[in-house]
């Protein structure tokens, strides 16, 4: 039972913890330390992302919520503030910026660039070829047509054993 207890605590203080993840070392130009704290999918290809940013002193933290959209590699910037010292996480709500803010696209060697590259990897998708999924996903890279008829080409002699048996089994001669 005591077990019970303490594997439903640690899931709770899991959940409810902020994961730091450094996306942005310090350098010469910029001397603060860029983090993520949490991220979410809200749509598809949508990421809903808090970030941190201290500086070289830990005098201040800037904290910003944002949207990125994978897709077009554009961010959206929905709130933000600034701390006095280092801080984990916002001691006070972040103040909304939504109103004033647009789709905005990145400025490459920026921390916005840096940003959008480290969670968009982090969030990449399997390839997705027309909602395809599975083996259905793996022939369809594979396989691409040779001409605008065809879904995908024949299959012939040279074809490795492997690939020939899964899309005989698949229906793609």
């Amino acid at each position: 039972m005591k077990r019970y207890f303490a594997a439903i605590i640690l899931i709770s203080i899991s959940i409810n913890s902020y994961a730091k993840e450094m996306y942005r070392a310090p350098s010469s130009g910029d001397s603060g330390s860029y983090y993520v704290l949490k991220h979410e999918e809200i749509e598809d290809g949508i990421i809903k992302v808090l970030t941190s940013r201290t500086d070289k002193g830990n005098q201040y933290t800037d904290f910003t919520e944002l949207k990125i959209n994978c897709v077009s590699k554009q961010y959206f910037e929905l709130a933000g503030s600034s701390e006095d010292g280092a801080q984990e996480k916002p001691s006070t709500p972040l103040k909304d910026w939504s109103s004033q803010s647009k789709w905005t696209s990145l400025v490459t060697g920026s921390s916005k660039y840096d940003l959008v590259q480290f969670i968009c990897k982090k969030n990449k998708k399997p390839n997705n070829v027309s909602g395809k999924k599975g083996t259905d996903l793996f022939m369809a890279q594979y396989y691409r047509p040779k001409n605008n008829l065809s879904p995908f080409r024949k299959i012939n002699d040279t074809t490795p054993l492997m690939l020939k048996a899964l899309t005989q089994a698949y229906n793609y001669e």
